[in-house]
């Protein structure tokens, strides 16, 4: 943060001050009138003061001596003597007293107090974000710790003295840096894989332009990490506030077994393309070959996309103390999963909890995620996008979407498709595929996204003759042949498809979800623009079964439920 007022001043005062000890004088005249210790540099004051020695001694072991005594505008905030551990911090390499103390008390340009309210966030030279800020008592106050006074002008800042020390801690990002050797070193080091260190030219300060390059007074480098930027967690941003979950190795390898087998991939993955210029369907082989490091990648991004919740948003309010919380449940992970479970994944398997600058991180010995919710979910195939419905026998039938009108529909169920513990079904709109003629029968094909290696129940919601705008059909149920085709588990797509027949429910005046199988892919389509298919057709013979059975498919949904997720619904209607 540039405070203007000093920003041109101080670039000027330090081209001057080697050639003019007057000229820089001249440029503080504002301070020269008031007092003596205005007249002096910030390091002169610190030593000229009793109770600021053990502050002194260690500014000196910083190497922070000469710049507290440099043209460069500083505000110290200064802990009084014996308030602090100061031993510990005389047996610290530099470096880390550096940053640790010296640095978590200083910031850049000068944080006067001319008797106004205060509530400023000031960032540190450690670029830590603390608040300086009236107190509750009377007085201010740097990062809740009282001021002593209204602090000192001096000739290169101002001296603030503070009743104890702010304590550091570090930021989530730089925690998870400093934690390899401590047992989460499986995650830390997939972390670690997409570090970067780039200069920050806001923080830092220009000096002079050399061979028309740009310098700096002081160059502020900070870590950038691709990964954390695709996962929309900005963790070393110090005016954020974040929960992390960190996974024991053993938790990780855990869950990494797991996920992994939901990815497995072929070297060569073949699909069949259902081409709508085809006048029947005679689909023709494709391939797609697969990148062979990708099982890995995806099965550590699956881990990684559920470790991390933003404090800020209302479904994470109980991980803090804010008045909005209302709910202690349910969390919203920084990729936008819901995780139903949240007490238990953060905090029924905690091992430890580390406070940070900019929230906390837990370490967890298993990874409680549900799969459905995180890495295995529910497939909802998008029958309403052309490119999922590549097929259908237009020749002799028509096809339309039709939007239910609200007397068609419960006013208590309004809205888009939802199922309710895998029973109730509500639809706004559906496909219908209506033949030109009682002699053909309707069929259609869906390329089905994303299906990952493992069991699914495949579901099809059916919808009745009533729900068409102006029907006077009588109602009848649905016979249809539904069949699957995909690759075996050497990426060889099947010759025949897996077919199966269903007659829906006696209770055709109601939306009916039929499970119409259950099928288990041998490979992992996910993250491919490749695609195993569906077909669903009207079997009903016409000679003998047309007052029977609807000949006109209308199809609101068609769902691929993992069967553990299948199993979990049932366990609750129990």
């Amino acid at each position: 943060m540039k405070r203007d007022n000093y920003i041109y001043g101080m670039m000027a005062a330090a081209a001057l001050l080697a050639a003019s000890c007057t000229d820089f004088d001249d440029y503080n005249k504002a301070y020269t009138n008031v007092s003596e210790e205005s007249t002096r540099t910030l390091w002169q004051n610190i030593t000229e003061r009793k109770d600021l020695t053990q502050f002194a001694a260690i500014a000196k072991k910083a190497g922070y001596d000469a710049e507290l005594n440099s043209s460069r505008c500083l505000t110290v905030w200064a802990p009084v003597d014996n308030t602090y551990d100061y031993q510990r911090y005389l047996d610290m390499d530099v470096d880390s007293v550096k940053m640790k103390f010296m640095e978590n008390h200083i910031a850049n340009y000068a944080f006067a107090i001319t008797g106004e309210s205060k509530n400023e966030r000031v960032h540190t030279l450690n670029n830590k974000s603390y608040l300086f800020a009236n107190g509750e008592a009377g007085g201010y106050t740097f990062d809740g710790i009282a001021m002593q006074g209204n602090g000192t002008p001096c000739v290169n800042g101002m001296l603030h003295v503070i009743s104890g020390e702010v304590p550091f801690f570090p930021s989530l990002y730089e925690s998870i840096m400093e934690k390899s050797g401590t047992g989460v070193d499986s995650i830390v080091n997939y972390y670690k894989k997409y570090a970067t260190s780039e200069l920050d030219k806001t923080q830092s300060i220009e000096g002079p332009i050399v061979d028309g390059k740009q310098t700096y007074l002081d160059s502020v480098m900070v870590e950038n990490n691709a990964l954390f930027r695709s996962l929309r967690a900005n963790i070393s941003l110090e005016d954020s506030s974040f929960t992390m979950a960190l996974p024991t190795d053993e938790a990780y390898d855990e869950a990494y077994k797991t996920i992994s087998k939901l990815y497995k991939y072929p070297s060569k993955l073949e699909w069949k393309e259902v081409s709508p210029l085809l006048a029947g369907p005679s689909p023709s082989v494709s391939s797609v070959t697969v990148d062979a490091d990708l099982n890995d990648s995806i099965t550590r991004r699956s881990i990684a996309s559920n470790l991390i919740f933003s404090n800020n948003n209302w479904y994470n309010y109980w991980l803090t103390d804010k008045p909005q919380t209302w709910q202690r449940d349910s969390l919203v992970s920084s990729m936008r999963n819901i995780l139903s479970n949240g007490p238990e994944f953060l905090y029924g398997h905690k091992v430890s909890e580390e406070k940070n600058s900019n929230g906390k991180t837990i370490i967890i010995d298993s990874l409680a995620m549900l799969p459905w919710e995180t890495y295995n979910p529910e497939i909802s195939v998008p029958i309403f996008s052309s490119h999922y419905r590549p097929y259908n026998n237009t020749n002799t039938s028509t096809l339309s979407t039709i939007f239910l009108t609200d007397d068609q529909i419960d006013k208590s169920k309004k809205g888009s498709i939802v199922y309710n513990e895998g029973d109730t079904v509500v639809i706004r709109q559906y496909l219908e595929f209506k033949a030109a003629s009682e002699r053909v029968s309707p069929q259609v094909y869906f390329y089905v996204p994303d299906v990952r290696a493992t069991k699914y129940n495949v579901y099809v919601v059916f919808v009745p003759a009533r729900y068409a705008l102006g029907s006077t059909e009588a109602e009848k149920l649905y016979k249809v042949d539904f069949s699957i085709c995909y690759a075996d588990a050497n990426g060889k797509f099947l010759s025949s498809p897996k077919t199966y027949s269903k007659v829906t429910s006696a209770d055709s005046s109601n939306v009916d979800m039929v499970k119409m199988c259950e099928v288990e892919f041998p490979v992992s389509y996910y993250n491919q623009n490749a695609y195993p298919y569906i077909s669903i057709k009207s079997s009903r013979n016409f000679r003998t079964e047309s007052g029977k059975y609807d000949n006109t498919l209308r199809i609101a949904a068609i769902l691929f439920r993992p069967v553990e997720y299948d199993e979990y619904l049932n366990s609750k209607n129990q």
